[in-house]
């Protein structure tokens, strides 16, 4: 009993710490010089997308990697004087801490172009063996070095690097290792390139995502540098195996010592994340709204559950599936939570080829599919038949002389703007009219007609069922709103011709049903709608308590146009 007893005593004792040494960053503090550079050199052509490159990397590293905004610098198209300014100032700030006995991380990113000698910054050119010097002498207890650009292989060519022995384990309880490591976009004698898909790097995109959880495939909420560089291997390569430049081999060299894996992000801490669904595969394109650029390029395997971090938004997501099945999606992510990825709620897609010179696939609705997108607000035109009731009113009427008042058949016609917050319930206002009537008497001898005029104003709710992936909208909904009806009386006597108008308000109700057919974006029909109308506004004044509902049901079709 007594070892039973120690065992867990020390379990206790010992358990915290182990969660603790789990979930702690690493005790060192990190510092990062990114680089990107559009400017060509001689012979080159200027890039488009080595800024946005450089930003997201720094978005990444200060929102999942722990790294302090103050601690990140970020040039932009610099000249080789201002790299070595900012190596500088950054030698200057760990000599302090190396002084103090401080740990510290030391990221160096570029992204732009190069050659097998340099960066090539503009008309500078910032030669390799200068900036491995350089970056090797900086006093951090471990220096990354992350270059996006061709033929930087040749950098990662550092004297006896060789991975390390430890380098698969999962201890990150503290920064256990020393050294530097080199990941290059490209070996030696590649080229590395841009998509305009992508709207940045092969690499460096593949590499910013596996950051955010696509990489970690332990699940452990934690992306290491062996996961990072990994992942970034893999979709690098096969994203670029069809382009016509050809393939990209990402570079991991090493000179890292001692033991424990190095962690880089921790997307497991996010407040919002993406999470995909084990039944999910294909190839996934996140696009963010309202910014334009791609948040991520995943291909996703089925049977494993992905988790993404990414900032609270709208996002519009492309499935390939395979062949030519395709999906767009609208996702809005929420801030605070897990956001779950339905494809169910997914437009149907054709996918167009791709040509032969290696263009990437583009996701486009060639011909009108069975899955239309979903328009937030509808504009809706509605015509066709009301048939008006009789009632005490038109009775009694009737028994005043007045003929005609029975027949309360005539057009219905109607104007609407629906909105639809989700895709089963929209919220409508509509203007249309109600019964128009008259009636002639001459019972007295003294000519006289009546007739009225109405119209309603009001909203509604609709509940929407959607079938054949929104292709068919059977729908009901209820309204509830003002009415106003006009009661003329024309009369001829001795005196000459006459004629009073008489406002009557009130209030209606409405419920109803139709069917929606959407052959296309942004246009629909409505096949059919029935509804009926209570507006009982018209009443006699006096003693009398009658009352004239100037509603009744209504059958209408028509067409929608949306947005």
């Amino acid at each position: 009993m007594k070892p039973l007893l120690f065992i867990l005593a020390a379990f206790f004792l010992l358990a915290p710490r182990m969660v603790d040494a789990r979930e702690a960053t690493s005790s060192a503090r990190t510092y990062a010089l990114l680089i990107g550079s559009n400017r060509a050199g001689s012979g080159q052509s200027r890039l488009l997308y080595a800024h946005g490159d450089a930003r997201r990397m720094a978005e990444t590293l200060t929102t999942l990697g722990g790294v302090a905004p103050a601690d990140v610098e970020l040039l932009l198209d610099p000249d080789e004087w201002e790299v070595q300014s900012a190596l500088d100032g950054f030698e200057d700030v760990l000599e302090a801490h190396a002084r103090r006995d401080e740990k510290t991380v030391f990221i160096f990113y570029y992204s732009g172009h190069a050659r097998s000698t340099g960066l090539n910054l503009g008309p500078d050119e910032f030669s390799l063996k200068g900036l491995r010097q350089r970056l090797v002498n900086l006093p951090a207890t471990v220096r990354l070095v992350i270059l996006d650009a061709c033929q930087t292989g040749a950098f990662s060519a550092v004297k006896g690097a060789t991975p390390a022995g430890d380098f698969s384990s999962n201890s990150v309880s503290d920064l256990n290792v020393t050294g530097m490591a080199v990941i290059a976009s490209s070996a030696g004698s590649e080229l590395s390139q841009e998509s305009p898909k992508l709207k940045g790097s092969y690499f460096s995109h593949h590499f910013t995502v596996g950051l955010k959880g696509a990489a970690d495939v332990d699940r452990d909420g934690i992306v290491t540098l062996s996961e990072a560089y990994r992942y970034a291997y893999h979709r690098t390569l096969s994203a670029t195996a069809a382009t016509a430049v050809g393939r990209q081999h990402v570079i991991l060299e090493t000179d890292l010592r001692g033991k424990g894996e190095m962690p880089l992000t921790f997307p497991g801490r996010s407040a919002s994340a993406l999470e995909l669904p084990a039944s999910l595969e294909g190839d996934i394109l996140l696009t963010h709204v309202d910014s334009a650029t791609v948040a991520a390029e995943i291909r996703k395997v089925k049977g494993e559950i992905y988790r993404v971090a990414l900032p609270a938004g709208a996002y519009e997501g492309f499935v390939n599936a395979g062949g030519k099945k395709g999906f767009r999606c609208a996702v809005t992510i929420a801030s605070g939570r897990v956001t779950g990825f339905d494809i169910g709620r997914c437009e149907a897609l054709r996918l167009e080829d791709a040509d032969a010179k290696g263009r990437d696939v583009v996701y486009a609705v060639a011909e009108p599919v069975r899955h239309p997108r979903r328009e937030w607000v509808m504009l809706e035109l509605q015509l066709g038949y009301l048939h008006g009731t009789d009632s005490t009113y038109t009775r009694r009427l009737e028994d005043f002389g007045y003929r005609g008042l029975a027949d309360g058949k005539g057009l219905a016609a109607g104007l609407g703007l629906v909105v639809s917050p989700l895709p089963f319930l929209s919220v409508g206002f509509v203007f249309a009219g109600l019964d128009r009537r008259e009636g002639h008497s001459n019972l007295t001898g003294v000519e006289q007609d009546v007739s009225w005029k109405g119209w309603r104003l009001g909203g509604f709710l609709r509940g929407n069922l959607t079938l054949g992936r929104r292709l068919f909208v059977p729908y009901v909904q209820f309204g509830a709103g003002f009415a106003r009806t006009e009661l003329t009386l024309t009369y001829n006597n001795t005196t000459g011709r006459g004629q009073t108008t008489d406002p009557h308000k009130g209030f209606f109700v409405s419920w109803g049903a139709g069917l929606q057919v959407n052959p296309v974006r942004w246009f629909g029909l409505t096949i059919l709608q029935v509804e009926y109308v209570l507006a009982e506004v018209l009443e006699m004044t006096g003693t009398l308590d009658e009352a004239h509902n100037g509603g009744g049901l209504t059958v209408t079709t028509g067409v929608r146009f949306g947005y």
